[in-house]
């Protein structure tokens, strides 16, 4: 188990990268990083699973960003730059995402409670939902986006 995944040629702003290669689904409740990073970088769940895990291994865990960050770098190999939303309160179905895919950790109003999602621009792909939905119509559209992730591309 815990070994490194295959390399994929696919990122966020890579070319044909405007939608994931499969929208991963959850396998359990408090697994929607895994889901939303084998989203993001066009691993399998198990792949991703099995990063997550060595980095449980080496002290890092839950959904806090430093440990996302570190595992979509593990998986894909590109850096990832963190976007602070906590003073934009702006609800999740009045949110544009940008034009390419971005991981954002939503947040009930009380902030009591998080999950990760993979967005673009006004689709959401949400491992707990069984299709991408619009921010209009995901069940938690009151909740507010407090963090984006997004690949740092290097340019030549």
């Amino acid at each position: 188990m815990n070994e490194l995944p295959r390399k994929l040629p696919i990122w966020p702003g890579a070319p044909g990268a405007s939608s994931p290669r499969k929208h991963v689904l959850q396998r359990h409740g408090p697994d929607c990083a895994i889901a939303a990073a084998a989203t993001i970088t066009g691993f399998t769940y198990d792949e991703a699973a099995s990063v997550a895990f060595s980095l449980r291994a080496e002290g890092l865990g839950g959904m806090r960003p430093p440990m996302i960050v570190k595992l979509l770098y593990r998986l894909s190999e590109t850096p990832w730059r963190i976007e602070w939303l906590t003073r934009t309160r702006v609800r999740l179905a009045a949110t544009v995402f940008p034009d390419h895919l971005v991981l954002a950790c939503i947040a009930s109003p009380w902030l009591r409670h998080h999950h990760a999602i993979v967005a673009r621009e006004r689709v959401i792909y949400d491992g707990s939902l069984e299709t991408p939905v619009s921010p209009a119509e995901h069940p938690h559209k009151d909740w507010y986006p407090v963090w984006l992730l997004d690949a740092v591309l290097r340019r030549p």
